[in-house]
């Protein structure tokens, strides 16, 4: 391994440590949390789509849940899912209205009777 000491910090989940030449958990949190502040700001009343990774949901769910960032993770981070979050117009707050919906995979897609593989000859 390249840096056990590092990876067994890594492990601890202390959200103060920062692997080299990277960010700390508080850091990218509190960098999240500020990105989007002038989104709110300058949507108010409206509504915001944001396509983000696991992270950036994971600090979302925190803040909104008043988590703190070392506590164990009790909620669903799924990949495609719709979470819907309502935000204080100063974003200074954040309710939780749904989370990890995938319901939409259910559904039939628009695409589903598309031919898929080639004709044979063409």
């Amino acid at each position: 391994m390249r840096f056990p000491d590092e990876y067994a910090h890594w492990q601890t989940s202390d959200p103060g440590f920062a692997p080299p030449d990277g960010e700390s958990q508080r850091v990218f949190y509190h960098r999240v949390l500020h990105a989007i502040e002038p989104l709110v700001a300058a949507h108010r009343g409206g509504r915001i789509a944001c396509v983000a990774h696991g992270g950036v949901l994971d600090c979302v769910r925190r803040f909104a849940g008043r988590l703190s960032l070392d506590a164990p993770r009790d909620y669903a981070l799924l990949n495609t899912s719709i979470n819907v979050v309502d935000y204080a117009d100063d974003a200074s707050e954040a309710t939780i209205v749904s989370w990890a919906d995938v319901s939409h995979l259910d559904a039939p897609g628009a695409d589903n009777n598309f031919r898929k593989v080639p004709e044979p000859g063409r």
